[in-house]
């Protein structure tokens, strides 16, 4: 518009001039040359240029007509030539609106990729300019016309500028899938194996599964031995490791092959900045996925948190002696950096989590390290408040400490052992501490881990195939290099929450569980006792039978009883005892216990044996815990609606597990600082 605007004044310049020459001719003339006619040529001039003035005035409108019609009004007439070869060789494109959103003016290279915008509403152009101009946003990514363009709106002057980034985004796009991506597989347990079904099976069945490995492989992905139980695969990306029903296929398959004498846990890595982070990440993860339980795979991107995919079977028990007195020896170490020691088990507390803090606190006292039981009253299980009181009545302030106290306690060199439990949302003083809490911590439970974890575990005890956290406590105080201590009543106490989680050592029992209890044995645990302090007194057993007189069958074997009062609050210990009491009636494969844990919400505890996986199921409640020990509580008053969910849940899929194998999962624990 600027040059039109100069060729427009210079112009008039011109027949301004023009009519000044020809005025002062005229008058020259008229004083100089006589003539009667004079009056004639005047007034010719004066039509000529009122003409002229016509003629040019006719010319700019059409020209600012043509070019608005048009809608290319080129950069080149505007700003010149260099203006114009700038922008596109920046792929730069410019779209002006008035006030009411309608395009006014639109750049060459707009017309170029193929936009006609002129006189049409913004919005009309695409919605995501539309809506830009609408609401005020000023930075926006969009994609038409096959174009994927970075916009930023100027408001003020009603100007979008469009950086098209199609060619560099194709190229990143390219490049991603041409990244490669890093995976560590290794055999669960490889050491027990060979110690349970002998060198030389093992052998051979190393060889078939490095066959299949390389065969699915071929012409896919790097596949190499890189130690006696690991593989790894580098791949590209837009050939990723193939994923069926939630897991990967490369895991199914070796659970899958004939004779299968153990599973894999599979570590990946994909979109990291450089190959030795991606090595790094995913050789941490398939640790992780073997302290998980194993035959499941983890899965890390870039940016992006980790997932787990897989874990559809049973955990199975052996023993790693050399990884269990690795692992007490690095728990005696995170203990020994400390100055005070917080130990605490889940919500609603059992002999199972008091129990693990006796045993957290014998180590402690051995080592000398100042040690308190965090301890809630109102939120431990009745008889186990009842022991745990009546054990120690004159030794409780020595023992334990109330939640406001131990967080004023807290400092740098504070460690907090979580025993049972392993997320701070289910803790005996729920989110005592977060997952983003520097605080060290220390994880010592029987239930398989959630995706996410604490932000500096400096001990990582867990195993998901143990019975309960007091077996690992007492195999961990076992393989000690020094001799542990243990306080009065302490192994006791242990014996009796193994004897509450196993149900009296009828489901989820192993060697290491007997083990571990003929240790207890060995250091004065009473039997009597223990049996004495979990027995259920007459109004649990009334409850329980009344349960299971409402409890019905779904499929003929799975059991799931319902309590007939709905408006009876009950505990989620009463619902653990009766799902395990349906499981001892021939027949039932799984069984399920619904009824009402406070006034809004419903608890459904289940329990299985090795053929059905009750966690699976438990997740669609939101729950989790083991493949035949699983709850979830329900934010509901009506009973018999969750019982519908439930059988809907079960009906929506096939929940049995995989096809028994030899598979051996046990022990595979990680120990990890994150700083």
């Amino acid at each position: 518009m600027n040059k039109i605007a100069k060729r427009m004044v210079t112009a008039a310049g011109i027949l301004c001039g023009i009519s000044a020459v020809a005025a002062i001719v005229i008058l020259v003339c008229i004083l100089l040359v006589p003539f009667d006619y004079y009056w004639a040529v005047g007034l010719a001039v004066g039509l000529s240029l009122v003409l002229a003035t016509l003629l040019t005035g006719w010319f700019f409108y059409w020209r600012i007509r043509h070019v608005s019609d048009a809608g290319d009004m080129s950069l080149t007439d505007v700003y010149g030539p260099q203006i114009s070869h700038a922008l596109e060789r920046c792929r730069v494109g410019l779209i002006l609106v008035d006030e009411k959103g309608i395009v006014t003016y639109q750049s060459d290279y707009m017309a170029k990729v193929g936009v006609a915008a002129l006189e049409k509403p913004i919005g009309e152009v695409t919605p995501q300019l539309g809506t830009m101009f609408e609401s005020g946003i000023t930075n926006n990514r969009i994609d038409f016309n096959n174009h994927s363009f970075d916009v930023e709106l100027v408001k003020s002057a009603g100007l979008f500028i469009l950086k098209d980034e199609s060619e560099l985004r194709g190229r990143q796009r390219d490049y991603r899938n041409a990244a490669p991506f890093v995976a560590f597989a290794r055999v669960d347990n490889y050491a027990d194996r060979i110690t349970a079904v002998g060198e030389v099976a093992v052998a051979k069945w190393m060889n078939q599964l490095s066959t299949t490995l390389y065969g699915i492989g071929e012409g896919r992905y790097v596949i190499r031995s890189v130690r006696d139980d690991t593989y790894i695969i580098i791949g590209e990306n837009d050939q990723p490791l193939e994923q069926v029903d939630n897991e990967l296929s490369i895991v199914r398959e070796v659970r899958e092959m004939n004779n299968s004498i153990s599973t894999i846990s599979v570590g990946v890595a994909r979109n990291f900045p450089d190959l030795a982070s991606a090595c790094e990440e995913a050789y941490s993860n398939v640790e992780l996925a073997g302290a998980r339980g194993g035959d499941q795979a983890l899965i890390s991107e870039f940016g992006k948190a980790a997932r787990y995919v897989g874990g559809t079977t049973e955990s199975k028990a052996t023993i790693n002696r050399a990884r269990i007195r690795l692992l007490s020896k690095e728990l005696i170490a995170a203990i020994q950096e400390s100055e005070l020691v917080l130990t605490m088990g889940h919500t609603y507390a059992d002999f199972d989590s008091i129990g693990a803090c006796l045993g957290v606190k014998s180590i402690c006292n051995t080592l000398g390290v100042k040690c308190r039981i965090v301890y809630v009253p109102e939120n431990t299980e009745q008889e186990c408040r009842k022991a745990f009181e009546d054990q120690y009545r004159d030794h409780l302030d020595e023992l334990t400490i109330d939640c406001a106290d131990a967080l004023d306690a807290i400092s740098s060199k504070t460690l907090v052992v979580l025993v049972d439990v392993s997320a701070p949302e289910r803790l005996v003083y729920p989110n005592f501490i977060s997952y983003d809490s520097d605080v060290r911590v220390a994880l010592i439970d029987h239930h398989r881990q959630s995706e996410r974890t604490f932000k500096h575990v400096v001990f990582n005890g867990s195993d998901s195939s143990a019975s309960s956290a007091c077996e690992l406590l007492a195999e961990y105080i076992e393989a000690s290099p020094i001799p542990i201590n243990m306080i009065d009543g302490a192994a006791t106490m242990m014996l009796a929450g193994t004897m509450v989680d196993t149900t009296r050592f009828r489901s989820k029992v192993a060697e290491p569980t007997y083990k571990a209890m003929s240790y207890l044995l060995n250091r004065r645990a009473s039997p009597k006792v223990a049996t004495s302090m979990t027995r259920e007194n007459y109004e649990q057993f009334k409850t329980k039978i009344k349960f299971l007189k409402n409890a019905s069958n779904y499929a003929e074997n799975i059991c799931i009883a319902v309590d007939p009062d709905s408006d009876e609050i009950v505990d989620t210990t009463m619902l653990a005892m009766v799902a395990s009491q349906a499981m001892t009636i021939a027949g039932n494969d799984a069984a399920f216990a619904i009824g009402r844990i406070s006034p809004e919400k419903i608890g459904i505890s289940a329990r299985s044996n090795p053929k059905f996986n009750v966690e699976k199921i438990v997740k669609a409640f939101g729950g989790g815990g083991h493949f035949s020990s699983a709850a979830a509580t329900v934010v509901s008053t009506d009973l018999e609606a969750v019982k519908q969910q439930l059988i809907a849940v079960l009906n929506d899929g096939d929940y049995a597990p995989e096809p028994s194998k030899k598979t051996d999962n046990r022990r595979r624990t990680l120990t990890r600082t994150n700083s």
